[in-house]
C-alpha cells in the first residue's frame, strides 16, 4: 500500500512538472524533475524524468550540450534499457527515449556542421571527425 501511494505521488509530481513547463515556469519544472530523479526508485519513471529534463534544457538552451547528453539523455536511455519489461507501453517508452537522444544528437551535429561550413573545409573535416568520436564515446 505504501509503495502504491509513493508511486502515485511521484506520478503526480511528474505531471506537475509538465504543467509547470506548459505554463512557462521552466526552472520550476526542471528543478522538480531533478528532485524526482534523485528521490525516486522506479527505473521506468525515472527514465522519463531524465528524458524530459534533457528535452526541456535543450529547448530553453539553459545548459550546455555535454551536460544535456551526459547527465540527462544518455542516462535516460541506459535506465530505459535496464527495464526488462516487454509490454507495449515499456517498449514505446524505450523507443521514445532513444528517439529523443537521436533527435538531439542530430540537431547538435547539424548545428556543428552549419558553423563549420562558414569556417572552411579543412577545419570542418577535422572537427566533424572529433565530434563524431565524442558521440560514440
Amino acid at each position: 500500500m505504501i509503495f502504491r501511494r509513493t508511486l502515485h505521488y511521484h506520478v503526480v509530481q511528474i505531471e506537475e512538472a509538465k504543467l509547470f513547463r506548459a505554463q512557462g515556469q521552466n526552472e520550476m519544472a526542471i528543478n522538480l524533475g531533478m528532485y524526482i530523479s534523485q528521490n525516486y526508485q522506479s527505473n521506468e519513471e525515472v527514465s522519463d524524468v531524465y528524458r524530459l529534463i534533457g528535452k526541456w534544457l535543450a529547448e530553453i538552451r539553459s545548459s550546455n550540450s555535454r551536460t544535456i547528453l551526459e547527465k540527462h539523455l544518455k542516462p535516460a536511455v541506459s535506465i530505459a534499457e535496464d527495464v526488462k519489461s516487454t509490454d507495449k507501453k515499456a517498449m514505446e517508452k524505450k523507443c521514445h527515449t532513444h528517439f529523443h537522444l537521436a533527435h538531439y544528437t542530430d540537431a547538435l551535429f547539424r548545428s556543428h556542421e552549419e558553423r563549420l561550413d562558414s569556417n572552411g573545409g579543412r577545419i570542418k573535416e577535422q572537427n566533424v571527425a572529433k565530434f563524431i568520436s565524442t558521440l560514440a564515446g
